[in-house]
This record gives structure tokens, C-alpha cells and sequence, in this order.
């Protein structure tokens, strides 16, 4: 009986401890989500670029490619890229964009 008590605890101390953690990373990337937005605005797109992928980098890699706050970094990075006059309606444009920024970093991909 106590150790069944005991590992409730446990679990629940976890939980706890695991929805802080992913509270804590979501708003921290939120943060970085507003601040290249912010650049965004001021035509600041190379900054802005950069700032939004790294958002995109945490928030999946934290909370996972499903969570809310990475489609809000999605969204962000739709909008710089409109701003840049990229066009995303192409088939397979975003993983090509992905792909370019691996390789040419993200000056390059602004550059062209």
C-alpha cells in the first residue's frame, strides 16, 4: 500500500514537474516568435529569419512538430517568408527552403 502511495506521488510530481518544463520552453519560444516577427516588421528579414527557424528548431524538438506552438512558429516563418516574396504555394517548397537554409544558411537563402 505505501508504495502504491508512493509512486502516485511520484507520478504526479513528474507530471507536474514535466507540464512546468513545457510551459516554461513554450513561452520562451513564443517570446523568440515575437521578437522575429517584431524584426519583420521593421524589414529586418535576415535577423527575423534567423530568430524564427531557431524558434521552429525548439519548439519541435521540445514540445514536439504537433504542438501549437510550433504551428504558430510555422505561421511566422510563412509570414518573413511572404514578406521576402518567397512563394510557398509551390509543391514542396517549404522542405526545399528547410534544405537551402541547412546549406547556404539563412543569409544566403535571403540574398537570392
Amino acid at each position: 500500500m505505501r508504495l502504491e502511495f508512493i509512486s502516485i506521488v511520484s507520478c504526479a510530481i513528474l507530471l507536474a514537474w514535466t507540464s512546468d518544463v513545457s510551459g516554461q520552453a513554450a513561452n520562451e519560444v513564443r517570446a523568440l516568435n515575437i521578437q522575429a516577427l517584431q524584426l519583420n516588421q521593421k524589414g529586418q528579414f535576415v535577423q527575423a529569419l534567423e530568430l524564427a527557424v531557431k524558434a521552429l528548431r525548439l519548439s519541435s524538438g521540445i514540445l514536439g512538430p504537433e504542438h501549437l506552438v510550433t504551428a504558430e512558429c510555422l505561421n511566422s516563418l510563412g509570414e518573413i517568408f511572404y514578406s521576402l516574396g518567397v512563394a510557398l504555394s509551390k509543391p514542396g517548397i517549404v522542405g526545399n527552403i528547410f534544405d537551402r537554409i541547412e546549406r547556404e544558411g539563412v543569409r544566403g537563402v535571403c540574398s537570392s
